[in-house]
């Protein structure tokens, strides 16, 4: 009875009343007795406290009555909690909301209602202001946190972004550097090739790959055609094909470092050539037997990872997947 300890839709306390078939009890509305009937298609009510109410619907959301002589005009119309109510006395917008109903253009006809205790008026226009004024400032208050997460979720993609787009293009500028570096080193290089009676041998795939062999495995670990070793069979290979001699005649006695620098030019232009006359997948192979001729003899030396660097700088190698 009067509702006590029951919830409406929105989980608070129902307005304290008594509802019952014939007898009605509340704060505001005090004790009657009603009864209610239907005849000829209206809606027939007898109140002790409000006299007799003849009620019918002419459309969707509109109800139209005559109370002790007294017209009453009601609508309510449209989706969600702000509705458009029509009365006679004009139209008006009113919200619903946790507290109750707000009226937008007529605050005194609002309702609140506060521990299953209902109330309207003036009363409940002030209380539904503190609310709306409450929850604007709690509104504010999540949308500034939702504003900053939105930020720091913004700044973070931003951020990985650039940082993988640094990556990127820190990674294309190394690659176009050594790519430089190696078109730079192939010019003096095929100069040097192409003034040797060596140089008109090395045009064909075969003998450009036994030149880059004989290269990396002798040239690289300080050897020259007087020290060569029985393995690999791809050096085996190359010493076959080529004049080894007058391959090492393309180097210029002198210092560590030039003979390096002089070991590198020849590299890269045999690679460029190499690049002419090999196909994609050639230009792969050798890599790898370039490594292997390489790591024959125990681990590469830097010289030989230098020389096979400017091998693929140069020949730009493309694996398949």
């Amino acid at each position: 009875m009067f509702n006590i300890g029951e919830k409406d839709e929105r989980g608070t306390q129902k307005r304290i009343e008594h509802r019952g078939k014939y007898l009605r009890a509340s704060r505001t509305g005090g004790v009657s007795l009603r009864a209610q009937t239907k005849a000829a298609g209206l809606n027939v009510t007898g109140n002790t406290t409000h006299g007799i109410r003849v009620s019918t619907r002419i459309t969707k959301g509109t109800n139209v009555a005559v109370q002790n002589g007294r017209l009453r005009l009601r609508g309510r119309y449209g989706k969600g909690p702000t509705k458009l109510n029509l009365s006679k006395s004009g139209v008006s917008f009113s919200t619903k909301n946790g507290l109750g109903t707000f009226n937008w253009t007529n605050p005194n006809r609002s309702s609140a209602k506060i521990g299953g205790v209902q109330m309207r008026g003036k009363k409940a226009a002030n209380l539904q202001m503190i609310y709306l004024a409450i929850m604007l400032v709690v509104n504010l208050i999540k949308l500034a946190g939702m504003l900053m997460i939105w930020i720091v979720q913004g700044t973070v993609i931003m951020v990985r972004g650039l940082s993988i787009g640094t990556v990127r293009l820190s990674e294309d500028v190394v690659e176009l550097s050594r790519r430089i570096r190696a078109n730079r080193l192939a010019k003096p290089g095929e100069r040097t090739i192409s003034q040797a009676a060596v140089g008109a041998a090395l045009q064909e795939e075969e003998p450009l790959r036994a030149a880059l062999t004989y290269v990396v495995a002798m040239w690289g670990r300080g050897l020259s055609s007087g020290d060569i070793p029985t393995e690999p069979e791809s050096l085996q290979h190359a010493v076959a094909v080529i004049d080894t001699h007058a391959l090492d005649g393309l180097i210029q006695p002198g210092n560590p470092r030039s003979e390096a620098r002089q070991m590198q030019r020849v590299t890269a232009a045999l690679a460029a050539r190499y690049a002419s006359a090999a196909t994609q997948e050639q230009i792969a192979e050798t890599l790898l037997t370039l490594d292997e001729a390489a790591r024959s003899h125990g681990f590469r030396t830097r010289l030989q990872d230098t020389l096979i660097d400017v091998y693929a700088d140069r020949a730009r190698p493309v694996f398949k997947a």
